[in-house]
Protein backbone atom coordinates (compact mmCIF):
# COMPACT_ATOMS: atom_id res chain seq x y z
CA UNK A 1 0.00 0.00 0.00
CA UNK A 2 2.61 2.37 0.94
CA UNK A 3 4.43 1.83 -2.58
CA UNK A 4 1.40 2.92 -4.18
CA UNK A 5 0.70 5.96 -2.32
CA UNK A 6 4.87 6.93 -2.80
CA UNK A 7 3.98 5.91 -6.78
CA UNK A 8 1.23 8.23 -7.26
CA UNK A 9 2.98 11.16 -5.36
CA UNK A 10 5.99 10.88 -7.83
CA UNK A 11 3.64 10.82 -10.68
CA UNK A 12 1.67 13.76 -9.43
CA UNK A 13 5.07 15.72 -8.83
CA UNK A 14 6.56 14.90 -12.38
CA UNK A 15 2.72 16.12 -13.85
CA UNK A 16 3.14 18.93 -12.18
CA UNK A 17 6.72 20.46 -13.64
CA UNK A 18 5.60 19.26 -16.23
CA UNK A 19 2.94 21.42 -16.52
CA UNK A 20 4.74 24.10 -15.12
CA UNK A 21 7.81 24.15 -17.80
CA UNK A 22 4.57 23.35 -20.24
CA UNK A 23 3.33 27.08 -19.28
CA UNK A 24 7.23 28.75 -18.86
CA UNK A 25 7.68 28.06 -22.75
CA UNK A 26 4.06 29.09 -23.76
CA UNK A 27 5.05 32.32 -21.98
CA UNK A 28 8.54 32.96 -23.17
CA UNK A 29 7.46 32.12 -27.19
CA UNK A 30 4.31 34.04 -26.61
CA UNK A 31 6.46 37.09 -24.99
CA UNK A 32 8.70 36.71 -28.21
CA UNK A 33 6.84 36.62 -31.13
CA UNK A 34 5.10 40.24 -29.54
CA UNK A 35 8.42 41.75 -29.57
CA UNK A 36 8.93 40.99 -32.80
CA UNK A 37 5.70 41.85 -34.24
CA UNK A 38 5.69 44.95 -32.13
CA UNK A 39 9.64 47.05 -33.01
CA UNK A 40 11.25 49.11 -30.06
CA UNK A 41 10.55 52.88 -31.08
CA UNK A 42 14.73 52.84 -31.12
CA UNK A 43 14.31 50.90 -34.49
CA UNK A 44 11.55 52.16 -36.29
CA UNK A 45 14.10 55.51 -35.79
CA UNK A 46 16.25 54.10 -37.38
CA UNK A 47 14.31 52.76 -40.45
CA UNK A 48 12.42 56.53 -40.45
CA UNK A 49 16.06 58.40 -40.56
CA UNK A 50 17.44 56.07 -43.56
CA UNK A 51 14.63 57.12 -46.11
Amino acid sequence: MNEIGLLTAVVSFTAAIVGLVTAIVTTYRDLRSRKEKNPTPHQSEKDSNNT
